[in-house]
């Protein structure tokens, strides 16, 4: 596991300052820990507001093409979705 120094200094040298999306990112890569949530593993969703899954459990599919600190997950119904990693509580 990566201290928090090392992911500070990893996502800044990212940081592009003619594209903002690089700072939600950067802020994405410090805020949560990539290594937290596994592909197959059950969880529980502690806060969406995009998608309104609080308190639901899902199935993490793996890592999601939305960038760092972002998994799919996968819902009782088959709907996969991406949502921050930091959102996910392990039961």
């Amino acid at each position: 596991m990566k201290t928090i120094d090392q992911k500070i200094q990893e996502a800044v040298a990212r940081v592009d300052l003619k594209k903002p999306t690089t700072i939600q990112e950067a802020a994405n890569h410090i805020l949560t820990e990539d290594s937290y949530v596994d592909g197959g593993e059950t969880v529980a969703v502690i806060d969406d507001p995009t998608y309104s899954l609080a308190g639901l459990k899902v199935k993490v599919k793996g890592p999601s093409q939305k960038g760092s600190g972002w998994v799919d997950v996968e819902t009782a119904n088959g709907t996969v979705m991406p949502i921050q990693s930091s959102l996910l509580l392990k039961p």
